[in-house]
């Protein structure tokens, strides 16, 4: 199972990660939805459910033990495809820190409570062959807790000889306060000579949750948009053919936040000899920006400037045993100024047997308003925010050798490097807008992470049927902090050795 990889996340709102684990990789797809009404990485999830009123949780396992789990595929004599998923995971606790009348006490503390999770589809052609309706439940049951229930209608309709789509699904969410709902569509047609066109909305009440066993970032919002695409498929002059594509979308709370505005255009051309270049822009003007009252009910909505991005990309031909596509980008605000990055693709296949590649990315991200925290004195209430130069480097290093049929070794290794430094900081002047002044904070944000991981696996079958698996994870972690002036590292490195021998008769 691979690693996961690393990540820098400052927003107020969780990173999803891909799901690695081969149980649940597997016939993972008839689960998918846009609305994300199931995330299997939910199931082991670090624990973390419960808290304490008082002092703070000082130690928790990394992972929910899963107890048991059982998962069903299939499909009738009639069509009707099915699906289902249902997992215990065990109880887990946390060590207790807390102040007894001066003197510090350590206790065991119940953090996550015997939990199951069901979830069942099913899904039926209609209309034609290459349509579709589903219907999907999710269930979570925590001891001693309350029923968490997801309920969703998903829709696949193709038309015109398969040029013609809708698409959309409805959900309902109940086991909160109140129950909520939420929908998403897209409608697209495809010219098969020269264009294709696409629009698509989605609405979230206030009420619609499913984090605890889906994935979502923030309820109370929508968003729509709509993309034009002009396209010619036939070779003409020195181009194979060359695409032009342009795309508009909106994105608001219900509140009547406008928290998103973006209007890009890209244009691709692939030259006879299958080289390929491509440019793009993208215009986002100024809006609201209210993720903050996720992280402090106390912060305000702020203007957030308006940012250009240009890029432009080469690649070599594919179809040959090396292959290289450099990518430059730049961003541009009035206060952040100008960004960039630089990024770079190599594909190396010396034989049929061996597939190597590195992606890089060396970038360099300013930013206007970054979340600093909250200050309170006699006279006011400071929200605090910072200009920071971020500097970043991610490698992405991945080879695949097949020695033989039955001996394969594949690798997965990554250096992260990130140093962030906070430039200047300000207290936020007038709600709605992006109004600062200077703020005397006598703390110190500036930080570096330099991260390793990977993994690294050997798989060999040594007799018909039975298998051995060696997996090395490599996971490295560093953290300097400016303010302890110090270096902090934890490692979590780990060899698994698998044998299965298969019993013939």
């Amino acid at each position: 199972m691979e690693t996961d990889p690393s990540v820098l996340n400052l927003s107020a709102f969780e990173t999803r990660l891909d799901e690695r684990r081969p149980f649940f990789v597997q016939g993972a797809n008839f689960f998918k939805s846009r609305l994300n009404l199931f995330n299997s990485r939910r199931i082991g999830q670090r624990p973390g459910f419960y808290s304490p009123e008082s002092g703070s949780i000082v130690d928790r396992p990394e992972a929910t033990t899963i107890l048991g789990a059982a998962k069903v595929l299939g499909e009738t004599n009639s069509g009707l495809r099915y699906g289902f998923i249902n997992a215990v995971t065990n109880e887990e606790y946390g060590t207790w820190e807390y102040d007894d009348a001066g003197k510090v006490k350590r206790e065991k503390f119940l953090i996550e409570p015997y939990t199951n999770y069901f979830i069942g589809r099913i899904e039926k052609a209609v209309i034609n062959d290459i349509s579709s309706i589903g219907f999907m439940t999710t269930d979570l049951r925590r001891k001693n807790g309350n029923a968490l229930n997801g309920f969703n209608l998903d829709w696949r309709l193709k038309f015109k000889d398969n040029k013609l789509h809708f698409n959309g699904q409805v959900a309902h969410s109940r086991g909160r306060e109140n129950p909520g709902n939420a929908g998403r569509f897209s409608l697209s047609y495809r010219n098969p000579v020269w264009w294709d066109g696409f629009i698509w909305g989605g609405v979230y009440d206030k009420n619609f949750d499913v984090n605890d066993m889906g994935f979502m970032r923030r309820n109370n919002n929508w968003d729509m948009g709509i993309r034009g695409n002009i396209r010619r498929d036939v070779p003409k002059g020195i181009f194979l053919k060359q695409s032009l594509s342009m795309r508009a979308s909106l994105r608001g709370t219900g509140d009547g936040l406008i928290t998103r505005k973006e209007i890009d255009i890209s244009q691709e051309n692939t030259f006879m000899n299958y080289w390929g270049v491509g440019w793009g822009m993208e215009i986002r003007p100024e809006v609201f920006e209210d993720d903050d009252l996720f992280r402090d009910s106390r912060a305000m909505v702020y203007k957030d400037e308006a940012v250009q991005e240009y890029d432009i990309n080469i690649s070599t031909d594919r179809r040959k045993r090396i292959i290289i596509s450099p990518n430059v980008k730049f961003t541009h605000g009035k206060v952040r100024g100008w960004g960039h990055s630089y990024n770079l693709m190599l594909m190396l296949r010396p034989t049929d047997y061996i597939n190597f590649s590195v992606a890089t990315h060396n970038g360099d991200h300013p930013s206007s308003m970054q979340w600093v925290g909250i200050e309170e004195d006699s006279i006011r209430t400071h929200i605090i925010y910072a200009t920071t130069e971020q500097k970043m480097q991610n490698i992405n290093f991945r080879l695949n050798w097949a020695f033989s049929p039955t001996m394969t070794f594949e690798a997965f290794y990554q250096p992260f490097k990130i140093d962030m430094d906070y430039v200047t900081y300000n207290r936020l002047v007038e709600e709605k807008t992006n109004k600062v002044e200077p703020y005397n904070y006598t703390g110190d944000e500036d930080f570096k992470i330099n991260n390793q991981v990977g993994t690294f696996v050997f798989r060999w079958e040594y007799l018909p049927g039975s298998l051995l698996y060696v997996v090395y994870n490599l996971n490295d972690n560093r953290y300097y902090s400016s303010a302890d002036e110090e270096w902090y590292n934890t490692k979590a490195n780990s060899l698994f050795v698998k044998l299965n021998y298969f019993f013939q008769t």
